[in-house]
């Protein structure tokens, strides 16, 4: 068994530092790495296996400040989307939906289009067929036929300010659902939602393409004078609300009556569609939830989740502009699902301006990043209360090196982008009512859970404390962010990394991910011992990093290495591998993380890593989960 005998707390420096190594470009889809030690106090060390070893007295130094953390890096591709149409511009805003449409292995992209700012402006939609890693237009070939005679799919110029990829018939396909506003005195067919059926394949396995099918949403009608009315929807969430294993949708209205909106009884409100079970859609919003729940002023955004962990989909609503300014939480019935009784509004007293959900902390439960026009913010599902509601941390601020945040925001999304399995975020800066281009697109690292309760440090990363140099991720310049409406990410090319597709008043530009990645993580790890990742950018100089984190900070981790699998239990958890040597005493930074950058070369082995934290006053040792750092 390897001694863990003569290890120190913080402070401890050996006369000779030893020294870790990194060799082999990181694996993921293809990709793999190599680490192993060197140690050089007693005069004679092992025989190195790696191509650098950088000093561990170095890494503390180099990152106190935290600049040039390159956790992502981008390049844009070399075939960008190719459309006659602008996809975005100054008069074009666009929302981004990606899914599979043709079931070919190759994810599509729908490019959702209308006048920005709240104006009546028609624009066509695009879809954008991915042909083996190129997006091209093909909306006449395969998106252009439609049940309403001379409509023509997504040739036909509508608002559209949002649209889901979702199954709504049961086909196993994912067919189109959009929400328009705008649309008064228009037919129904431009006015309202629109669902583009998926016609799968001929008989000779050729994709048919979308047909947009006037019929499976139902004309709407006013909750107060019980005639048509246009709807004014600025997002549609789907979800199984009632059980039934099919699609529900819910809309959010931005239309509320009063000042600044419309005259009474012609406010349609939020609405529930529920599905009949074959892809056409009921209205059953009154049957199903109160006007409280369906009330949103300037609805920009809503989301169907189970919040309280009891199977069952709850529905988020955001409000905004006129009163109520907030956002709420209405619960579905446990015992009677399609219901809703149960309204909580946990976020006001800010100008919230939408929303986003995710777990942000690894717990399992869904969270919310609120957008604002002031700074952003997140809040955290930490628990379900006696009355079955999530009981919600307090408003948390996103961090800066340098700068903070630039005010006005638009849509939000929470999505991994480095794969290390912790859930970063994304916040355009486009907002729905205020002109201007002046703000940027903010990219937000998740960088772990820090210490004190618990909390996601997520933090915008730069590579100088001044003007100039990458911000958010490696290779995005402030000019490519600037003026941001929507991102669709993507794995455009199958490499397993996710791209970004950006959208801008400036146009749209697709982005490739140069193969950040993080290491298999083997489990094993303690009750409250640390965390560890190895994660980096192959292209980048920096190469790898390594990130500890600990629950509490200002303590020392020892790592060991080797290349012998084993499943010892030790110090709380189980220990995954045969040490090669002494481990080396590497010590964290204040924050409660070890930050290393390394080069990469090849090598043909797995090594195993593992470290051990030590935790409270008594240093109490608790292991970490292991990770396996694979060869080609």
């Amino acid at each position: 068994m390897h001694s863990w005998a003569g290890l120190a707390p913080r402070g401890f420096a050996p006369a000779s530092p030893p020294r870790f190594c990194l060799r082999g470009p990181l694996r993921r889809s293809g990709l793999s790495a190599k680490l192993t030690t060197e140690h050089s106090t007693s005069g004679s060390h092992m025989k190195p296996i790696a191509a650098l070893c950088l000093l561990l007295a170095t890494p503390a130094a180099a990152y106190a400040q935290g600049f040039a953390d390159s956790w992502v890096a981008y390049a844009p591709a070399s075939n960008q989307p190719q459309s006659a149409l602008p996809i975005s511009a100054a008069n074009v805003e666009v929302d981004f939906a990606v899914g599979d449409l043709d079931q070919d292995g190759w994810s599509d992209v729908v490019a959702l289009r209308g006048a920005p700012f709240y104006a009546d402006g028609k624009r066509p939609n695009i879809l954008l067929r991915n042909d083996q890693g190129t997006l091209k237009d093909e909306s006449a070939l395969f998106a252009s036929a439609s049940s309403v005679p001379g409509d023509v799919g997504f040739l036909t110029p509508t608002n559209d300010r949002d649209g889901v990829l979702v199954d709504v018939d049961g086909d196993g396909l994912l067919d189109v659902v959009t929400a328009a506003h705008l649309g008064a005195g228009e037919p129904k067919n431009i006015s309202h939602p629109r669902v583009y059926r998926n016609l799968g394949n001929d008989g000779g396995g050729n994709w048919q393409g979308l047909r947009y099918e006037d019929a499976r949403i139902p004309l709407l009608l006013s909750f107060t004078t019980g005639t048509p009315a246009a709807p004014n929807f600025n997002a549609v969430a789907a979800g199984d609300v009632n059980g039934d294993g099919m699609v529900d949708l819910y809309f959010a209205d931005h239309d509320g009556a009063g000042p600044g909106g419309r005259p009474a009884g012609g406010d349609l409100n939020n609405r529930l569609l529920r599905n009949d079970g074959s892809g056409f859609f009921v209205d059953v919003s009154m049957q199903s939830m109160t006007p409280t729940a369906l009330f949103s002023a300037f609805g920009n955004a809503c989301a169907i989740v189970d919040l309280n962990g009891d199977s069952h989909a709850d529905v988020l609503k955001h409000s905004y502009v006129n009163p109520p300014v907030q956002v709420a939480a209405t619960y579905n019935s446990s015992t009677a699902p399609g219901v809703f009784p149960l309204h909580q509004v946990f976020h006001s007293g800010f100008a919230c301006s939408g929303l986003a959900v995710g777990d942000l902390n690894g717990d399992a439960r869904i969270d919310v990043v609120l957008p604002d026009d002031n700074a952003d913010r997140f809040r955290l599902n930490t628990a379900t209360d006696a009355l079955g509601r999530a009981v919600w941390s307090n408003p948390q601020a996103f961090q800066f090196l340098a700068g903070g945040d630039d005010g006005f925001a638009g849509r939000s999304q929470v999505v991994d982008l480095d794969g290390d399995g912790l859930e970063d975020v994304l916040v355009a800066d486009v907002e729905f009512l205020v002109p201007g281009f002046g703000r940027r697109l903010h990219v937000y690292h998740n960088r772990g859970n820090l210490p004190a309760g618990g909390l996601p440090e997520l933090r915008e990363e730069r590579e100088l404390p001044g003007a100039g140099g990458w911000i958010g991720a490696v290779g995005l310049a402030e000019t490519d962010l600037v003026g941001t409406y929507d991102v669709a990410v993507i794995d455009v090319d199958r490499d397993g990394q996710k791209d970004i597709l950006v959208g801008r008043s400036a146009g749209t530009v697709l982005w490739l991910n140069q193969a950040a990645s993080c290491q298999t993580d083997l489990l094993g790890k303690a009750p409250g011992g640390p965390t560890l990742r190895v994660c980096g950018v192959t292209t980048a100089p920096a190469g790898a990093t390594v990130r500890f984190s600990h629950n509490t900070p200002e303590l020392p981790f020892v790592v060991s290495v080797g290349v012998v699998s084993t499943a010892l239990p030790l110090l709380g958890g189980t220990f995954t591998h045969v040490p090669l040597a002494q481990t080396p005493l590497l010590v964290s930074d204040d924050n409660g993380r070890f930050e290393v950058p390394w080069l990469l070369t090849t090598q043909p082995a797995d090594i195993h890593l593992q470290a051990v934290g030590f935790h409270g006053p008594q240093f109490q040792p608790r292991l970490s989960n292991g990770v396996r750092v694979e060869a080609p």
